[in-house]
């Protein structure tokens, strides 16, 4: 007995150690012990680092922590919310936008034969843009019961839980009628195999196949919704609740239409995000790319319009309203994303001494330092640091006339070119860089992060030039690109 249970202990602890995080934060590294596993419950067994036995309950770990210790189980996630049943299919676009979603039958001659469920369509190949293969909703392209055979092919269900699991498969297929054969053999087998679920989910069948195309349009509306297809799932469903309010699914309609309306919340946060930060950067490009505007003009149109334009854009683009879009983008809690860089590059001069380093003097500087701003490891390339030489050599040349006068022209815009000379001759690329970081650093709805820097290209971030007269020997002048700064001004923002 002994023996026995000593090799017990043994084949307890060579289980595969599984990752687990847990809802309060941080994560354990758990040998399962599988005699105690409890599907309904949770699992049990000892931690990697110290060897304590831990038990946890499913409600206490990540959702999909939890699925993927079931899985290795044989146990399939079973809520009411399952995901579809996801298969390769291909996509053909046509030359003139016209696309094609099914199964590709075959490609012979001339034609591409491509099948979705009881439709089949020849298509000219001379006609063919371009083809693809994408994952899609199973029954987007098949009929339930055709998937449904071809997954029984793999091996009939013998055990309580291979029926259980084919019937949550035949749920995602919508198969009411299976999904009531599979759960009635699975209580036939044991009728202790998790009965409450077992019950629950019989009663849905029964309720579901009775409603017949009410289900039917139910699962079309969750399909659509899948897809992101928010308008339509919800114009779908005030049209049925409106013709069908008797229905005996009325209330599942109305649970389905809440839960799209949230997950279309959601999905629209992630699109203003993410596609707000790209239609201004378009703009931007239009507006560096007019030769008609000034400096000042193309400045003026960026911050009085920019923003504007993407919350237009990106309303059209999701099929939302303008309002919708700019609550989500001046709400300070919104999700904000991955920081964006813009630089002024040369035309950091352009804008006046105390704008190109603002937040890099006095308390403002110090708080820059303290932030990391610019490289704090490498004191060549921290503005901080050259800031302050600047400011003390400024107060060395003044107590010097000689040095004054030598240093004449070591002032913003004192050598060209002057702002205009310099936004005429400048690239489109880097005239849209500069209008998109003096943007960012105007508007009100953008959290500037921290304030960057590089060196002058030209002077290498010492703010003069140096050249050789054969009269006069050695010249210092003042850096033309830079006027002195010594460095371009960056924004990082989001």
């Amino acid at each position: 007995m002994m023996a026995m249970g000593i090799l017990g202990v043994v084949l307890w602890i060579s289980e595969p150690a599984e990752i687990v995080r847990l809802l309060i934060g941080g994560e354990v590294v758990v040998h399962l012990q599988r005699e105690t596993f409890d599907e309904a419950r949770g699992i049990e067994g000892t931690r990697v680092d110290n060897g304590a036995l831990i038990d946890l309950r499913w409600d206490q770990m990540h959702r999909q922590d939890a699925e993927r210790i079931r899985r290795s189980f044989g146990y399939l996630p079973d809520g009411d919310q399952l995901d579809p049943v996801m298969v390769e299919a291909t996509k053909v676009v046509m030359t003139n936008g016209v696309e094609f979603l099914g199964i590709l039958e075959e490609q012979a001659g001339t034609a591409v034969v491509l099948r979705q469920k009881t439709k089949t369509w020849q298509l000219p190949l001379a006609q063919v843009r371009r083809r693809e293969e994408v994952w899609v909703d199973a029954l987007d392209v098949y009929e339930g019961e055709e998937v449904y055979l071809e997954e029984l092919a793999q091996g009939e269900p013998s055990s309580p839980l291979e029926h259980y699991n084919l019937a949550l498969f035949c749920e995602r297929l919508q198969l009411w009628p299976r999904v009531g054969e599979h759960l009635a053999r699975c209580r036939e087998l044991d009728s202790d195999f998790k009965s409450d679920d077992v019950s629950r989910k019989l009663l849905r069948a029964e309720r579901l196949e009775a409603a017949g195309e009410d289900a039917e349009e139910l699962g079309r509306v969750k399909r659509l919704a899948r897809r992101n297809q928010f308008p339509q799932s919800l114009a779908a469903i005030e049209a049925f609740l409106e013709a069908r309010g008797d229905s005996p699914l009325a209330a599942e309609f109305a649970v389905a239409r809440d839960r799209i309306v949230k997950q279309r919340g959601e999905w629209l946060t992630g699109k203003v995000v993410a596609n707000l930060f790209a239609h201004m950067e378009r703009f931007a490009w239009r507006v560096a790319g007019d030769a008609e505007l000034s400096l000042s003009a193309a400045r003026k149109r960026m911050t009085a319009e920019a923003t504007d334009y993407a919350i237009q854009a990106v309303a059209t683009q999701t099929e939302s309203t303008p309002e919708e879009v700019r609550s989500i983008w001046e709400d300070d809690q919104r999700f904000r994303g991955a920081p964006r860089i813009a630089s002024y590059g040369a035309g950091t001069f352009t804008l006046g001494e105390q704008d190109a380093l603002r937040g890099l003097t006095g308390e403002e500087l110090d708080a820059a330092v303290a932030q990391g701003s610019g490289n704090a490891n490498d004191e060549e390339n921290d503005l901080a640091s050259r800031v302050r030489r600047i400011i003390e050599e400024r107060k060395r040349q003044a107590e010097s006339k000689e040095v004054e006068k030598k240093d004449q022209g070591f002032r913003i815009q004192d050598v060209p070119p002057n702002r205009d000379e310099w936004w005429a001759r400048t690239g489109k690329r880097e005239r849209s860089h500069y209008l998109i970081a003096f943007w960012a650093e105007r508007e009100p709805s953008v959290e500037l992060v921290s304030v960057l820097t590089t060196p002058c290209v030209r002077c290498a971030g010492t703010g003069v030039l140096e050249g050789y007269v054969v009269e006069q020997g050695v010249v210092r002048s003042p850096c033309s690109r830079c006027k002195a700064l010594r460095v371009d001004r960056k924004v990082r923002f989001q």
